[in-house]
């Protein structure tokens, strides 16, 4: 059986999020030849093509919700991933003009209408996205630990 082909959308790939809840444990699975990991330049319907799923990392943006609707033209699997409650930022985050803009809000209301599975970090986090459109409830899949970079913390 081959692995399962995972592109995957990052908003910065060498943060400390994609780190441990995108590439960091995406990697992972793809050296236990679980996945393999496809990173495009550019996403559109011909890079999609080779994928089985298209992995989104804290989407928020409509050029991720165009993408995800040409992913789902193409019957591809869509899996967001949230490690933030964006529907409820603290308006001291620099951020908060982003998320906080209604048009935003509905732009990620839609795209989890459309997803197919939605992670979060905790069970706080997935009892703030209870009642998602769709009737999706999310899943929890805490942060990652890599025991090769970080052995013993104890």
């Amino acid at each position: 059986m081959r692995p399962i082909r995972i592109q995957c959308i990052f908003p910065d790939i060498k943060d400390a999020t994609c780190f441990y809840r995108g590439i960091g444990p995406l990697r992972d699975l793809e050296r236990r030849g679980l996945v393999q990991v496809l990173l495009e330049k550019e996403v559109s319907w011909y890079t999609m093509r080779g994928a089985d799923v298209i992995f989104f990392q804290r989407p928020f943006h409509t050029e991720h919700l165009n993408m995800i609707q040409c992913a789902k033209r193409n019957r591809k699997k869509i899996w967001l991933d949230y490690d933030d409650n964006l529907f409820c930022v603290h308006p001291s985050n620099s951020q908060h003009p982003i998320y906080n803009d209604p048009m935003t809000t509905a732009t990620i209301v839609r795209m989890l209408d459309l997803a197919d599975v939605v992670t979060v970090a905790t069970p706080a986090l997935a009892a703030a996205f209870e009642g998602l459109p769709g009737g999706k409830r999310p899943l929890v899949i805490p942060n990652a630990y890599d025991e090769e970079l970080m052995p013993d913390i104890s």
